[in-house]
């Protein structure tokens, strides 16, 4: 045991516990002296959650958790459901009662590994396959618990514990052997009184930042859509373009159908596994920045692609990529973007190809498109089926648009260039903030719920 007085962890705001001792959990080092560090397999018992599918999902009846929704829904604690399932379905499910912890036991990378959260519903609770079940044999407050068994030091161990390689895995059996630091209940209580405190100041500071970024892209689209409807100089004579959603444009600009400005289209090309020898990076729409309106390299797969394909189909700087099929509600089929890229590549057989024709500035039309993406004018043009959007081009490209001459046009998306990188820039300093604020947040879990900090006189205040 350590001598009163020694500190075994620090932060900025709170002080150590007086007296500590060490553990042999790398993850956790040392905890206050009057705490234990137990392993989940000697406190508790497992099982393996299961149920049925999405078909049985109705608007209201018993709250159901599929193991995706502690990815993207539960944070240490399930207080909701996104979903529901009919009272005759429940007996296909797994039951998880209050206070009961909840892994996944599937997901894409090791560092997310077995993600949970602790049940804070009553009475009746179910969960769907791929998922754990954790039940405690001892007292635990449920909030402590579900702090607990996600902190840092928890999520360390667990990424330990996983298997696999495109899907990773993790198992009861390992989960057994993962590690808490167990405080008195009563501590426990203070503990996560207090971590709920901090961490809503924090989630506020956040929700402010996040709604600034809304503010900020909004500024964008329309700082956008003005540029390339109306252009840059606000004493130019305006005339009525005849296009409803469209009004009134500068009196020197014509209006066209969207075709007139492509030499050619064609859609893209599939291939085949790489081989070593043909290969070229196949950007998909997921390949999209969709903030920067340019295809990205960097994800793209290697195919290999025919001589012959590469000849005819393959990318040039200047182009631009329509996305024809896929897209959701919140984000419908019909991006263009462009590519700016000297590198040899092709675009994949959902995306389509575009030349620009002769008199038009790739960039300036990149910014047009994307300010038609932005009302909303595409979806006019989508076919659906089964869940599937299909852009049907031909209909897209006969839409009517104001465009300026050739020189303004290089002066407008030069404008927007400069523009839009201020913003971008103030955007990145938020999400760098907003990115420091969760990390403050995580790691506040982590040292309270390790013991690192004493915060039994903050919780009480």
């Amino acid at each position: 045991m350590a001598a009163a007085g020694v500190a075994y962890g620090s932060h900025p705001r709170y002080r150590p516990y007086p007296q500590c001792q060490e553990t042999s959990v790398e993850q956790l080092a040392c905890i206050p002296a009057h705490w234990r560090a137990e392993r989940l397999g000697r406190i508790g018992t497992f099982s393996k959650g299961y149920g049925g599918n999405k078909g049985d999902e109705v608007p209201e009846g018993i709250p159901c958790v599929r193991y995706g929704d502690l990815y993207t829904t539960h944070r240490y604690f399930i207080t909701s459901t996104r979903r529901c399932i009919s009272p005759e379905q429940a007996s296909a499910y797994a039951s998880v009662r209050y206070g009961e912890v909840l892994f996944a036991a599937s997901g894409e990378t090791f560092e997310e590994i077995g993600k949970s959260a602790v049940c804070l519903i009553r009475p009746d609770v179910r969960c769907g396959g791929d998922t754990i079940i954790f039940r405690p044999k001892v007292e635990f407050l449920a909030r402590f618990l579900g702090y607990a068994t996600d902190s840092h030091s928890a999520a360390a161990q667990k990424a330990a514990m996983g298997t696999g390689t495109t899907i990773k895995h993790i198992a009861a059996d390992r989960l057994k052997s993962l590690v808490i630091a167990v405080a008195p209940v009563q501590e426990q209580g203070a503990i996560a009184s207090f971590l709920d405190r901090e961490t809503a100041k924090i989630d506020a500071l956040v929700a402010k930042k996040e709604r600034l970024i809304e503010l900020l892209l909004e500024k964008r689209t329309a700082l956008i859509a003005r540029a390339v409807t109306e252009g840059l100089d606000p004493q130019v004579p305006m005339k009525d373009s005849g296009v409803e959603w469209l009004g009134k444009i500068p009196a020197h600009w014509t209006t066209r159908r969207l075709r007139s400005t492509v030499l050619a289209r064609q859609n893209g090309v599939w291939g085949e596994e790489p081989d070593g020898v043909d290969d070229l990076p196949c950007i998909r729409a997921a390949d999209f920045d969709r903030l920067m309106f340019r295809a990205t390299l960097a994800g793209a797969p290697l195919r290999s692609i025919k001589q012959r394909d590469a000849e005819t189909r393959g990318l040039r700087a200047g182009d631009l990529l329509i996305e024809g099929s896929g897209g959701g509600e919140e984000q419908p089929v019909g991006m263009v973007v462009l590519y700016d890229d000297k590198t040899s590549a092709v675009c994949s057989n959902f995306v389509g190809r575009i030349t620009v024709a002769p008199g038009f500035s790739p960039r300036y039309l990149t910014y047009l498109h994307a300010a038609l993406y932005a009302i909303r004018l595409t979806t006019r043009s989508i076919k659906q089926t089964t869940g599937l959007q299909n852009l049907d081009s031909e209909s897209y490209l006969n839409e009517v648009v104001a465009l300026a001459p050739e020189p303004e046009q290089i002066a407008i998306a030069a404008h927007l260039d400069r523009e839009t990188s201020r913003i971008d820039a103030l955007v990145g300093k938020v999400r760098d903030a907003i990115a420091q604020l969760r990390e403050l947040r995580s790691a506040t879990v982590s040292a309270a719920v390790t013991g690192k900090i004493d915060v039994r006189r903050e919780a009480a205040t």
